[in-house]
């Protein structure tokens, strides 16, 4: 459910708000919780239903990449607290991570290709030492 209405900067203490919401969700067995949005669109050109698709959408990022980073690296459990030591341990992390997705689509590629070798040495020898049929040498 989301309630939204139109808000200023100053009201809410948020610089470019025009509209301000309470979505209230709930995530798979979590209890349901109540959520805060802000948007510098008013309501005129952001209702409830395309806010409820953007805020999903949102999502996608936290489903996806978030999701990787926490399994792999317990992200969600870090304590550095530096912006700059955040920044230079999350691009290690996103590199591991590209690292290892990298790798296992070459892990794919080489197990294909190891499975298909005697396979391809059959036909390119059909292939190279293939007779004709037919000899026309006139």
């Amino acid at each position: 459910m989301l309630r939204s209405r139109a808000a200023t900067a100053e009201a809410v203490d948020f610089p470019c708000v025009q509209q301000v919401a309470l979505l209230r969700r709930q995530l798979g067995r979590h209890a349901p919780e109540t959520v805060a949005l802000v948007t510098s669109l008013p309501p005129e050109e952001l209702n409830a239903a395309p806010w409820l698709k953007a805020n999903r959408a949102a999502w996608g990022i936290e489903s996806g990449l978030h999701q990787r980073l926490d399994v792999s690296h317990l992200d969600d459990q870090c304590r550095v607290r530096l912006p700059q030591s955040m920044r230079v341990i999350g691009m290690f992390r996103r590199f591991c991570n590209s690292l290892f997705f990298k790798a296992a689509e070459l892990g794919k590629f080489l197990n294909l290709m190891a499975a298909n070798i005697a396979g391809m040495e059959v036909h390119l020898h059909i292939n190279i030492f293939r007779v004709p049929a037919q000899d026309n040498f006139n």
